[in-house]
């Protein structure tokens, strides 16, 4: 970029930042949030030290690639790894009341201010407490087989349990019933 801005100095180039941002990644066609940044103008001092070469060029393009790296920070979720990003994402799910539709880019800047959160608080007994709390759940759901969406329609009431576990046993027993049939036979 900075080469052809020194070879045309009258060009208007701009820098975009693109966040891309899934929230199921290992599914097909899971739910993406684009954002746009900011454009980010070279600077001409930038363009010099780059036409100046040897260390003068490295500095520049580092000086760059800094400003793009920030600009990206601002248009994806920032965390230490894959695990954290998945605790973020329950607690933002957990925090959200029952039935409460937010929209992707709710859910993106609540995932992000929660990251921030942790970064300035991950310190703190109570909050290493409710991280602990969290992986605890997000065990018991692997544990399960259950995604986390799924939890509030496993709430029933005792009259639909009960048929339930009426029917399932009847089933089981005609089964029971069938199998024995059969080997006395």
């Amino acid at each position: 970029m900075q080469g052809a801005l020194a070879k045309h100095p009258e060009m208007k180039l701009r820098i975009v930042p693109v966040g891309l941002n899934y929230f199921r990644a290992h599914r097909f066609r899971s739910t993406a949030y684009v954002e746009f940044g900011d454009p980010i103008v070279v600077e001409p001092e930038l363009v010099e030290l780059y036409k100046r070469g040897g260390t003068e060029r490295r500095k520049a393009c580092g000086v760059l690639l800094d400003s793009v790296n920030e600009a990206l920070k601002d248009v994806t979720v920032q965390t230490s790894d894959y695990q954290m990003l998945q605790l973020l994402r329950a607690a933002r799910r957990l925090y959200l009341p029952e039935g409460r539709k937010i929209t992707v880019e709710q859910k993106l800047q609540l995932t992000r201010s929660f990251a921030e959160g942790w970064e300035a608080f991950h310190d703190r007994t109570d909050v290493i407490e409710l991280k602990q709390e969290i992986e605890n759940y997000n065990n018991t759901l692997k544990q399960f087989r259950l995604l986390d969406s799924q939890v509030p329609k496993l709430k029933t009431s005792r009259s639909r349990a009960l048929v339930l576990l009426a029917y399932v046993l009847c089933f089981f027993f005609s089964g029971w019933i069938c199998a024995r049939v059969c080997v006395w036979s």
